[in-house]
C-alpha cells in the first residue's frame, strides 16, 4: 500500500475522478479511500482527501522498473503522479 493525499490549494469544491494507468499486466492497481474502493474524491477548499493506492503484484512478475502515473482529473484541472 501507498499513502497519497489529494490536496485542494484555495480551488472551489469539486469533485475528482481517479484513475490508475500504465498498471502491468496481471497486476491490479486499486485506490482506497477510507479503506474502501473509490473512483473519485471531493477535497474542500485548503484541504485534502487521504487516499492509498494498493497494488497486487503476481509472485512471477519481472522485477524490471514499472512507472504508473495516478491521476485525479476534475472540471478544468488534473494532476497527474508518477510512482516508480
Amino acid at each position: 500500500n501507498i499513502s497519497l493525499r489529494l490536496q485542494n490549494y484555495d480551488l472551489g469544491p469539486q469533485r475528482y475522478r481517479l484513475s490508475v494507468e500504465g498498471v502491468p499486466s496481471g497486476w491490479t492497481a486499486t485506490l482506497l479511500g477510507g479503506g474502501q474502493p473509490v473512483a473519485a474524491a471531493m477535497p474542500a477548499p485548503d484541504s485534502s482527501v487521504p487516499l492509498q493506492l494498493r497494488l497486487d503484484i503476481p509472485a512471477n512478475a519481472s522485477l524490471a522498473e514499472q512507472t504508473l502515473t495516478v491521476k485525479a482529473e476534475g472540471q478544468g484541472s488534473e494532476a497527474s503522479l508518477p510512482i516508480v
